[in-house]
């Protein structure tokens, strides 16, 4: 692959100009103080936990209530080392119109120096949803009707999280646009120096052992998914030299064989990041899987 895996996840860069376009809230209400139920609010910047990069923005939809709001958490790319919240800023606020609750968290990024690999940023969206059904009654949205939707390394932890952490089956459904699901599979551009060291950072590990191959397996969705799993959107270009196309029709194979409820969306002349066309498809894809299943 000429491109490694850096690019193919710094998805998130791309679209943060978004946020210059689209209307935010003015700061007058607060979780412990939302908004009347009757209108439609952005809460911005809301701390959810102790470090700087656990904050998330909530688009809260008019006429909400606890029974019928679902809520649907939202997950940037970036190849786990950056990208922010602003990147779904549009899809969050095109599905409040619609009814759904829209969250879209920051996380930490992976730092061997800090210690940070995939158990903290997975944690970091498990504590998200922590914080948003400890606060479900005050701002009038479902604590038990949760989807999960994400892009690149987004999508990829997107997996994670539903397939393997959700205990308590809180998720309903997940949405991976072009999420590398399985970090063994000889198409993951893993070869190049950079995509080597992200991934070895992100696992806590570097692939050079059978103890290195296990610690891999265990963070690739291809290999957590099991028969009860939730139901799950592919979303994926056909022009993707980053996370390739048959990766994710390999993805879909294995849902299959599983029983696992699940689409894939192929893009036709979409590479990683969508756009035109192919972006609104996504997004009205989307849409039609979460309505459906939340």
């Amino acid at each position: 692959m000429k491109k490694n895996i850096f690019c193919a996840l710094c998805s998130s860069v791309v679209i943060i100009l978004t946020g210059l376009f689209l209307s935010f809230s003015d700061g007058h209400y607060t979780v412990e103080n939302p908004p009347p139920a009757n209108i439609k609010y952005t809460l911005r910047n809301v701390a959810y936990g102790p470090d700087d990069r656990n904050i998330l923005d909530i688009t809260l939809p008019k006429n909400r209530s606890v029974k019928n709001t679902p809520l649907i958490i939202f997950i940037h790319g970036g190849a786990w080392v950056l990208g922010n919240k602003l990147f779904f800023f549009r899809e969050m606020q095109e599905f409040a119109d619609s009814g759904f609750a829209c969250a879209c968290i920051d996380y930490r990024f992976v730092n061997n120096e800090k210690n940070v690999h995939h158990k903290e940023i997975t944690s970091d969206i498990l504590l998200a949803l922590s914080y948003l059904r400890a606060h479900s009654q005050s701002l009038n949205i479902s604590p038990d009707r949760v989807g999960l939707m994400g892009h690149s390394a987004g999508g990829h932890m997107s997996m994670i999280v539903a397939y393997a952490l959700d205990s308590a089956h809180l998720i309903k459904a997940v949405v991976s646009w072009s999420g590398p699901s399985n970090f063994l599979d000889p198409l993951q551009p893993t070869g190049e120096k950079t995509g080597q060291n992200i991934l070895a950072v992100y696992c806590g590990t570097q692939l050079k052992t059978s103890a290195d191959t296990a610690v891999w397996k265990s963070v690739s969705p291809f290999y957590m998914v099991k028969p009860n799993s939730v139901p799950t959107l592919l979303v994926q270009g056909d022009h993707d030299n980053l996370v390739p196309e048959p990766m994710a029709v390999k993805m879909h194979a294995r849902l299959d064989s599983l029983g696992v409820e699940n689409k894939l969306v192929v893009l036709k002349g979409s590479a990683h990041i969508y756009v035109g066309p192919g972006l609104l498809k996504a997004r009205a894809e989307s849409y039609s899987w979460m309505k459906a299943k939340l």
